[in-house]
């Protein structure tokens, strides 16, 4: 009967061992898999927002030089951009001014915005590995 009871005490602290390993093992494994997506989600992201820069590149330059906003281009600046990208956006559409010079200057700080959000993109990423 002692060794029977030895016995099960046994089964039971390895069992108790092997749970709380195993928990563990989940714990470790599903942190590492929701720092992935999140990573895979903002590489996505960074991806879809240059893919959107590049259509809206073209028509900048009609909606600054011409005075001719395309549609798709507008709600883009409206809706999908970041604030700093918008807001440059809406700076150069405020200022009417028909010296080419100040065209050019609204053309390359909208360009500029749009690289500052992409390298933000970037930064975001490099902490996420670097914290992984």
């Amino acid at each position: 009967m002692d060794s029977a009871v030895v016995g099960l005490i046994g089964v039971i602290v390895g069992s108790i061992i092997t749970y709380i390993g195993q928990y563990f093992l989940f714990r470790f494994e599903y942190k590492k898999w929701k720092k992935e997506e999140k990573i895979d989600f903002l590489k996505y992201q960074r991806e879809n927002l240059e893919r959107k820069y590049k259509e809206c590149d073209e028509n900048l330059v009609k909606a600054i030089f011409e005075s001719s906003i395309n549609i798709d281009m507008g709600a883009h600046f409206l809706v999908s951009f970041p604030e700093n990208v918008k807001d440059a956006f809406n700076l150069a559409m405020k200022d009417h001014g028909r010296d080419n010079e100040k065209k050019r200057s609204h053309y390359m700080y909208i360009l500029t915005e749009m690289k500052k959000s992409l390298v933000e993109f970037d930064k975001q990423i490099v902490k996420e590995i670097e914290e992984g």
